[in-house]
């Protein structure tokens, strides 16, 4: 949880690369191998506030692929900038 235990500045460099957006919450991305991504909430914004914005997304999923069923569903995700190694 990004509130009650906020990642430190050498956990942020050592684990991810990138900070960006799921839709409407902010989040670090780190691509991890061939599993995917790894996202987690930035600091000082709820767990649950990914899981929400998540289950928003996956409706809006499922809304799109039963209206038009050549539609490609992908996740939102919109990289804002690299985070600082220095």
């Amino acid at each position: 949880m990004a509130i009650l235990n906020p990642l430190t500045p050498a956990d942020l460099r050592k684990h991810f690369t990138h900070r960006g957006w799921l839709g409407f919450c902010p989040v670090y991305m780190a691509l991890e191998g061939t599993d995917g991504m790894l996202i987690q909430e930035r600091n000082g914004i709820p767990a649950w506030w990914l899981g929400f914005a998540e289950m928003v997304m996956g409706c809006l999923i499922t809304v799109l692929s039963l209206v038009d069923p050549w539609w490609e569903p992908q996740f939102m995700f919109i990289e804002t900038g690299e985070i600082d190694r220095g």
